[in-house]
């Protein structure tokens, strides 16, 4: 079940949510990540690292799309932050 999503766009947000059924949207990713169990990356590659980052430091286990991030250093920091934090951080397949 899709529970809530983000876009920095609100009005987008609110319309992938009606879309895909997700009960919430967001126009702040700080605000999602204080919902869901779990968070799921899924932002253009630049941006993987600096939200995995985010959704760790925020507590929440994330699931990051590939590539993890756009370099073995970056991946390297966020499954450290997750180590750190004890966080589940994995990559999609």
């Amino acid at each position: 079940m899709l529970w809530a999503v983000a876009v920095r766009d609100g009005g987008r947000a609110a319309a992938f949510a009606a879309r895909f059924g997700a009960n919430h949207s967001h126009s702040s990713y700080r605000v999602l990540i204080q919902e869901p169990d779990i968070v799921y990356v899924r932002f253009p590659h630049p941006f993987h690292r600096e939200q995995a980052l985010m959704t760790i430091n925020g507590g929440k286990p994330v699931l990051g799309e590939k590539p993890l991030s756009l370099n073995a250093t970056h991946a390297r920091e966020v499954l450290a932050a997750a180590r750190d934090k004890e966080a589940f951080a994995t990559k999609a397949t």
